[in-house]
């Protein structure tokens, strides 16, 4: 077993995930934590050192199943940039990266596959349209990204989602930036709006956009997208959503933070929209000071910096 991953018997994980282990990322270097499929995935947004694993990918009971370099692949790049990762066990592993050559260089951003031994599937050069803000990894290996949008276009007919097959060809573009006024240019995402997210459920694929607070659901091919506006909970000033996801049920789960620090979210709720009622209530986390990370195994799973990496508990969603 890797010297980076420790299992600790201080931790109590309830239903759906192994009880008595945690999974620690070594010296906390690991600040994005991210689960989804059955998968626990940690990376550094930033690396410049071509031997360190940016990107861990652990099963839901901490092993630890491949570690990914993808500074390797560009021989010519000073530095690497993941915006986000996500996969599916066993077929893929997606990662969102720009590479930076020289300081005075606009970066170039790809999207990389990898399979679960490491080794590169494909790479796919992006055009600052098709810059991707998050992506996921649904059943079939297709690869969706929610595109940052690139400044330029007014009236863009830009793309808002790209679907991808495991193979790195595109599947699907989804409805154009032009029917979004507030991020025809770019996703508007800051402090006092917060932030946006992209995800899949059993039923298909969706995205969410702050300040609009547009909720768009499509089928798993991308077809029939369908938009609500979902609003925010009532909250007091200043907080902002900082996750957002979405349930098999069509519940919306949504953390609110005065920051979107995770070690300043000491004061955050989690709410969940029932998509029955169409009103919000309360979630209560299994943890104090946690940070809401994914839905999986139909559990809201949250982690909590330890100081020397992070703890992994999950809660059932409502019923």
């Amino acid at each position: 077993m890797s010297a980076h991953l420790s299992i600790a018997a201080s931790l109590l994980l309830l239903a759906g995930w192994s009880p008595a282990q945690s999974v620690e990322l070594a010296s906390g270097k690991y600040p994005m934590v991210k689960a989804e499929n059955g998968l626990i995935i940690g990376w550094n947004i930033f690396s410049e050192d071509r031997e360190k694993p940016q990107v861990r990918v652990f099963d839901h009971d901490g092993k630890l199943l491949v570690e990914l370099t993808p500074l390797r692949l560009a021989s010519e790049a000073k530095d690497a940039t993941i915006h986000d990762v996500s996969a599916l066990q066993g077929h893929v592993i997606a990662v969102e990266a720009t590479y930076r050559k020289a300081p005075n260089k606009v970066p170039d951003a790809s999207l990389l596959g990898f399979d679960f031994k490491g080794n590169p599937l494909f790479a796919v050069a992006l055009t600052p349209s098709r810059s991707v803000r998050y992506l996921t990894v649904d059943a079939d290996s297709n690869i969706w990204t929610l595109t940052g949008g690139s400044g330029e276009k007014e009236g863009s007919a830009d793309p808002m989602m790209v679907g991808y097959r495991p193979s790195g060809d595109v599947l699907k573009e989804v409805l154009k930036r032009s029917e979004f006024p507030s991020h025809e240019l770019g996703i508007q995402e800051n402090d006092t709006i917060g932030v946006s997210a992209l995800g899949h459920t059993s039923n298909g694929i969706w995205f969410w956009l702050p300040g609009s607070t547009d909720l768009v659901t499509c089928k798993s091919d991308g077809s029939s997208p369908m938009r609500t506006v979902t609003g925010l909970p009532e909250k007091s000033a200043g907080e902002i959503p900082i996750k957002v996801l979405l349930s098999d049920a069509g519940d919306l789960l949504v953390q609110m933070s005065g920051s979107q620090n995770p070690d300043h979210i000491r004061h955050s709720g989690v709410f969940v929209l029932r998509a029955k009622t169409k009103a919000w209530e309360t979630f209560q986390p299994p943890c104090d000071r946690c940070l809401l990370i994914g839905i999986d195994h139909g559990q809201a799973v949250f982690s909590k910096h330890n100081g020397s990496g992070f703890d992994i508990y999950s809660a059932p969603l409502p019923q």
